[in-house]
């Protein structure tokens, strides 16, 4: 499997590629490690590497593999830890200089838990100087920057664990959240982040231990592993006073299941008029109420009073800098952080009336959202009000705090971030999902309904494909490492664009409403095309429902019906936009469809052009060159978009060409191979504009494909 491929597959999956003997966690760990050393340089994301330890580990893990004992949760899964956060034997500075040289003796609990789970410690990432702001910078380490762009940040203060996420630098991070530690970064960053309600993951070592502000939490480029993160690190422990029994499976259970229709959701791009959002911000949330509503929920836009909640921060987040900091601002007020000792001298200036005003209109807030909420099973916002900001400034202009996540602190409430698009620039947009009070798996689960309908984890930063890999020499070369990019990874100067072949058997099944289940193969959000694998049950039905765009379906097996006639196993149906229908399946069937734009519920038939049946054994074969012969489905030369049956004779070959637009190619039967690998029965290959590949077959094959463009010879 290539580095890259490795560095950006799912904690999930990577579990289940070991069970297979597949890969194993050795090839796993160097391929991370090779991804830090090519992207760190640019980013600063890990500030201290246990390299060889991570090696160490790996080996023995790998060596386990073949042993036949039950795996525990995370084996062989290399795990970034921020740099508040204390670990045996390896350097913990709190972003301080105070601190630059510390190593501790124990484990925080959390990491207790992670290495108990077989998870590999590969090092420290970024924070601010304990922790405080939303830019990740610090006197030991410098600056944590934006891989999306550069010159900005990736925001604070979990940016170091965000930007290592989102650059392939391991698949799963731990973070802490006092005001929007986790989720700000997640957001800036295209990546997860999960705050949850205080206490579920206990925290140990820690000065306030009934502190109900800070939390530590998961970070993950997918929902999944969010969640699977989540299962190890939640749970009773005696020494952190908050924390209490719980049902970890839960959390992966919820993901497994993550159908939301007939939820009521809340959003609200601003909080009702707390907090100004930027306008391609503001959109997105509109943009991500709209699926949801596809989905099946009752989306209303609503939100009680949150007037109170920038009162409240000032008068009850003083005396956590107080107790926190108040002895080492007396000490070494010239060698902290501006911002940090300002925020504690203004703590220290409260009263007791002050910060028993905080508390009491806390209270109030509490009582008024939980009556908000026991009407709606989850609430969206905007996770950042703005875009990320330059790096060199402490925080966005005129922005100091984020009551848009702050608020969610002050109330203890579950809130995750997850992405939902890209503004112009490219910079990933973070949409913030909260449900009542430990109400985790909902959640999860309402953040994995909408992953499965906009999926994002294939978006890599372009910076990943800027940085070439070091790999070790090949045996008997003679020489030291070698620099050579992977397939799929560009150099700075040359750029080598690959096929990506989709392996269908490793997608769970996700259950889309009561008898229908679904594999999301692969999305392009910006053009809005997907793939989706589709299994009715016998007697399944899909209810009435509009298409905004086009989608071209194919039955594997069975048969579904639609409004205007059945498409059996073998053939091809043609939802044009406006079409309004139903489908149905009596006896069952499993179906490939690839769409170009989304659905939405519909109320009335008709106004709308009807399906199409292709039955492709009345369609003609056309000689296209030798050994190859061509069906042609649909097309439309206005957009270059094309459906066709390809059929390959025994040692056929395409000669290179470069593809002008996207290709995807489903094989039906036999298989046929590229530079990226051999594409088999059943599996999905995806060919991106600008990918230059030959193709070839030793024992013939039979595709669909459908593209979106054109070839050119090389």
């Amino acid at each position: 499997m290539p580095g890259r491929d490795l560095c950006f597959t799912p904690a999930t999956a990577l579990a289940a590629l070991y069970r297979r003997r597949v890969v194993s966690p050795l090839e796993v760990t160097e391929a991370v490690l090779r991804r830090i050393d090519a992207v760190n340089p640019a980013v600063n994301a890990f500030v201290t590497l246990a390299r060889e330890d991570a090696l160490r580990q790996a080996r023995r893990a790998t060596a386990d593999l073949g042993r036949r004992r039950p795996l525990p949760a995370l084996f062989g899964i290399p795990v970034g830890i921020k740099d508040l956060t204390p670990t045996r034997g390896l350097r913990t500075t709190y972003g301080s200089t105070l601190h630059a040289d510390h190593v501790p003796d124990e484990d925080a609990l959390i990491v207790e838990r992670l290495r108990r789970a077989g998870a590999i410690v590969l090092g420290k990432t970024n924070t601010p100087e304990f922790g405080f702001g939303p830019n990740t910078f610090n006197e030991v380490f410098g600056r944590t920057r934006n891989p999306w762009n550069l010159a900005l940040t990736s925001g604070g203060s979990s940016g170091g664990s965000a930007a290592a996420l989102a650059t392939g630098m391991g698949p799963l991070a731990t973070g802490s959240d006092l005001g929007g530690s986790l989720r700000g970064p997640a957001a800036f960053c295209g990546v997860v982040g999960f705050r949850t309600t205080p206490g579920l993951i206990p925290r140990h070592p820690t000065v306030l231990a009934w502190d109900s502000y800070s939390v530590e939490g998961p970070m993950a480029r997918t929902v999944g592993d969010t969640a699977l993160l989540l299962s190890v690190l939640a749970g009773l422990d005696d020494r952190a006073p908050l924390s209490y029994e719980v049902d970890t499976a839960a959390f992966v259970r919820a993901v497994r299941r993550p159908a939301v229709a007939g939820w009521r959701i809340a959003w609200t791009p601003d909080l009702g008029g707390l907090q100004p959002v930027d306008d391609e911000i503001a959109a997105a949330v509109v943009r991500a109420a709209r699926v949801f509503r596809t989905l099946g929920a009752r989306v209303e836009r609503a939100s009680p009073d949150m007037s109170p909640v920038p009162e409240i921060v000032a008068l009850t987040r003083g005396v956590l800098m107080v107790a926190r900091h108040a002895e080492r601002v007396d000490k070494h007020r010239e060698r902290l952080q501006p911002g940090l000792v300002a925020n504690t001298d203004q703590g220290l200036a409260l009263g007791p009336r002050d910060v028993a005003r905080g508390e009491l209109l806390r209270t109030e807030l509490w009582h008024r959202v939980q009556a908000f909420l026991a009407t709606r099973d989850v609430w969206l916002t905007p996770t950042a009000a703005v875009p990320p900001f330059a790096v060199e400034q402490p925080h966005a202009p005129g922005l100091p705090r984020s009551f848009l996540t702050y608020a969610f602190s002050v109330l203890g409430l579950p809130a995750i971030s997850i992405p939902c698009g890209f503004t112009r620039a490219g910079l990933p947009v973070g949409l913030q999902i909260v449900a009542g009070r430990r109400r985790e798996a909902t959640v999860l689960r309402a953040a994995a309904a909408f992953e499965a309908a906009r999926p994002w984890a294939h978006r890599v930063p372009p910076l990943v494909a800027e940085r070439s890999v070091t790999r070790p020499a090949p045996r008997g070369s003679g020489g030291g490492p070698i620099t050579r990019p992977t397939p799929c990874e560009d150099t700075m100067t040359t750029t080598i664009v690959r096929s990506q072949i989709i392996d269908v058997a490793g997608i769970e099944w996700q259950e889309r409403r009561p008898g229908v289940r679904q594999k999301r193969l692969w999305e392009d959000a910006a053009t809005a095309r997907q793939a989706v694998l589709t299994r009715l049950e016998p007697g399944a039905q899909l209810p009435l429902h509009r298409h905004v765009g086009n989608e071209l379906i194919y039955v594997i097996e069975g048969a579904v019906t639609d409004d205007f006639g059945t498409v059996t196993a073998g053939n091809v149906g043609y939802r044009p936009d406006g079409c309004v229908h139903t489908v149905s399946s009596v006896n069952g069937a499993t179906v490939l469809a690839i769409l170009t734009g989304t659905v939405e519920p519909a109320t009335e038939r008709g106004g709308g052009p009807p399906s199409r049946v292709v039955t492709l054994s009345e369609l003609p074969w056309v000689d296209t060159r030798p050994g190859v012969r061509q069906k042609k489905i649909w097309e439309d030369p206005a957009t270059e978009r094309r459906a066709v049956l390809a059929r390959f004779e025994p040692g056929a070959t395409l000669p290179k060409h470069r593809h002008v637009g996207d290709e995807l190619v489903f094989m039906i039967e036999g298989a046929n191979a590229d530079e990226a690998g051999e594409l088999g029965t059943g599996n999905l290959n995806h060919r991106p504009n600008g990918c230059v590949h030959t193709v070839t077959t030793r024992n013939g094959a039979t595709a669909l494909a459908v593209v979106w463009g054109r070839t050119e010879p090389v």
